[in-house]
């Protein structure tokens, strides 16, 4: 029997937890669907199933959602546990929160649907993990307005629950922006014996009354609402605000040197590549779901696809370019989707069917063994 490799067998092990197969084919159309990556997803585009029939599948179908996003998150632990190299390898784990956008009435998503830096819309808290040429999205929560946690509660939360034997195999950095810089966020990574490396504002009052602001080179201040000192770089990111670029602070709350504090603040930013790339590639601010289990399921679906793309990415060699997403997430439907494939190859046949009618001719297959 040939041998599945981990993303295929993903798709199998999450196709057969489909209570029917009618929901099996839906399932299929849905990952088809977002792996076209072309970041409008819709759900009158897809090729298997109709829009209305999707419809019912995310939001009023029963099958088991939870113990889908279980697999996905095993598959994850496998991948993360599966890394060798000399040692504990570092583990980074990126917070961060994103703006989705919405304009329209969502009765059932009420509790979700707030204003945030100008945004109204749904703002999701996200856990992302990066090790090694692995690119893991974990966990995440939706921020429920002023008067609930905040988004630094809700990532410290996540962070929290991520499993024992992670920090037993892994050197484990938390890389956050200004945003987490706060006293319990930065108690709460460092109780967890993790290192904490954060952007922080410039003006952030120092113990020795100075501000962040005022410190050259790498230096350890103690902020003053801090009960433990922290190692302190600015540096200037070229890019921003003019050909000077722009100061930035960043602090651990472990002893690093200068550059490494330097080095791991700037690749905080790969989870702002990550969340582009879900928007305008794998559709994560396309849902028009009114339920949120039908929300729920969309990011599902679209997380999916990213993974799936991810994994091959992992798989070759090419690390240090940019991922083409559009050529990966094709070659995921070639490699883990031959059903779908086959049915989009009918798909495609009809409509020609219907141009060359037109011109009095017929298309057909000929000595096809299926």
């Amino acid at each position: 029997m040939q041998k599945l490799n981990p993303a295929q067998n993903l798709v199998y092990e999450l196709k057969e937890q489909m209570p029917t197969v009618n929901q099996k084919a839906s399932f299929e159309s849905m990952v088809g669907l977002f792996l076209e990556a072309t970041g409008n997803i819709r759900l009158r585009k897809s090729k298997g199933k109709s829009a209305s029939s999707l419809s019912r599948y995310l939001n009023q179908y029963q099958w088991p959602t939870k113990e889908l996003w279980a697999n996905i998150r095993r598959h994850q632990m496998e991948t993360l546990l599966g890394v060798k190299g000399r040692g504990r390898p570092h583990l980074k784990i990126i917070v961060d929160l994103t703006s989705i956008k919405k304009v329209g009435e969502f009765p059932e998503l009420e509790d979700y649907m707030h204003t945030l830096n100008s945004v109204y819309g749904v703002h999701l808290v996200m856990v992302y993990l990066v090790i090694g040429k692995h690119r893991i999205p974990w966990n995440m929560r939706l921020w429920q307005g002023a008067g609930s946690p905040s988004a630094s509660k809700l990532a410290l939360k996540m962070i929290k629950q991520l499993p024992d034997i992670l920090k037993k195999r892994h050197r484990i950095i938390v890389l956050a922006d200004g945003a987490y810089d706060g006293k319990p966020f930065l108690e709460g990574i460092k109780s967890l014996g993790y290192i904490a490396v954060v952007s922080m504002h410039s003006n952030r009052t120092l113990d020795d009354g100075r501000h962040l602001c005022d410190i050259r080179g790498t230096e350890q201040v103690q902020p003053s609402n801090l009960s433990f000192p922290v190692w302190a770089i600015r540096f200037r990111l070229k890019g921003i605000k003019g050909r000077q670029g722009q100061w930035r602070y960043v602090i651990s709350t472990e002893e690093l040197s200068g550059k490494m504090i330097k080095r791991w603040g700037k690749r905080r930013w790969s989870i702002e590549a990550f969340f582009k790339t879900m928007k305008h590639r794998f559709g994560l601010h396309c849902f028009g779901q009114s339920t949120r289990i039908g929300v729920y399921r969309w990011f599902l679906f679209s997380f999916l696809a990213f993974i799936l793309a991810a994994q091959l990415h992992a798989s070759q060699n090419n690390h240090d370019s940019w991922p083409d997403w559009q050529q990966l997430s094709s070659l995921a439907i070639k490699l883990f989707l031959p059903d779908f494939l086959l049915l989009y190859l009918f798909t495609q046949l009809d409509e020609l069917d219907s141009i060359a009618h037109s011109f009095g001719l017929s298309v057909y297959l000929s000595n096809c063994n299926i």
